[in-house]
């Protein structure tokens, strides 16, 4: 299930950049490991109050589709490739990334996907 949350690094990121939503999981800050919410009892939530949430990749896509307006998918190319894509508007600019991946992993594909949209997000934050 652990898979399912974008990695620590991301996180922390994300977390910089505003994202501020529910989540089922949540990154224990000294030593990097995700946890369920629903294995910890009220008691040791408490003693775990300091660390933050561990978002879904769903999430993450969702919060950058609602909050920045970066729009992402990826393909699988016919030759097994996969590709990613991400549209955006900018001062009244449409732009396009369109950028094939160099694994055959769908799973890689959305962390390089994850971090392309963490770029252009915190390049959008420094040109504010």
């Amino acid at each position: 299930m652990t898979r399912e949350f974008i990695p620590y690094k991301e996180s922390l990121i994300l977390k910089g950049l505003g994202f501020n939503e529910p989540c089922f999981g949540f990154y224990n800050n000294a030593i990097a490991d995700v946890y369920i919410k629903q294995d910890f009892n009220d008691e040791l939530r408490e003693i775990y109050k300091g660390d933050f949430e561990a978002p879904l990749y769903q999430q993450a896509f969702r919060w950058f589709r609602e909050k920045c307006e970066l729009h992402s998918y990826i393909e699988r190319l016919i030759s097994g490739a996969f590709i990613y894509k991400i549209d955006w508007f900018e001062e009244d600019r449409h732009n396009k990334i369109v950028w094939e991946c160099k694994s055959y992993s769908f799973e890689e594909s959305e962390l390089e996907c994850l971090k392309k949209l963490i770029e252009i997000a915190q390049k959008s934050e420094n040109n504010k």
